[in-house]
């Protein structure tokens, strides 16, 4: 008999633990008597359960992070499997400020809607550190982008 889920814990579905079990047995393997190994084994425990409790978002999180930046979840299941891995994390505590940060530059993006696009330039701040820079007829905004997210560096209005 299924117990209701914890309010705090995130739901994982067929399809995620799927996923998500062969990759914590090949982690915890790896791991061998490494103490994290615990508290991954404590992770497929919740996985294999359909629910990730609180305590265990971390391990999670760095599992999915991990998986994500190294592209080695494309590679072991193919876009549709990074994608469904993409939408877990974006569930999770972490993930979630991600996407909030997008969308709220996509928010701060939509005053550019209607003028003319002057200029646009890339640069490099550091290994994982861009400036993005649109420049407008009316005015020059810059994007951030870093590892712990992307957002508005600076606004300059034409007056």
């Amino acid at each position: 008999m299924a117990t209701a889920p914890n309010p705090g814990a995130l739901s994982i579905n067929p399809r995620e633990q799927a996923l998500l079990i062969p990759l914590l047995r090949d982690l915890i393997q790896a791991l061998g008597s490494n103490p994290s190994a615990a508290r991954y084994q404590l992770l497929l425990a919740d996985v294999e359960n359909g629910s990730v409790t609180a305590e265990h978002f971390g391990e999670l999180e760095n599992l999915l992070e991990m998986g994500l930046h190294t592209g080695r979840f494309r590679a072991r299941f193919g876009a549709i499997g990074e994608e469904a891995l993409i939408r877990l994390f974006h569930q999770t505590p972490r993930g979630s400020a991600v996407a909030g940060t997008v969308q709220d530059v996509n928010q701060a993006l939509t005053a550019l809607i209607g003028q003319s696009i002057e200029q646009l330039n890339l640069a490099a701040h550091g290994p994982d550190a861009y400036t993005f820079t649109i420049e407008t007829d009316r005015c020059r905004v810059t994007l951030r982008i870093e590892p712990t997210g992307v957002r508005i560096g600076d606004v300059e209005l034409a007056i």
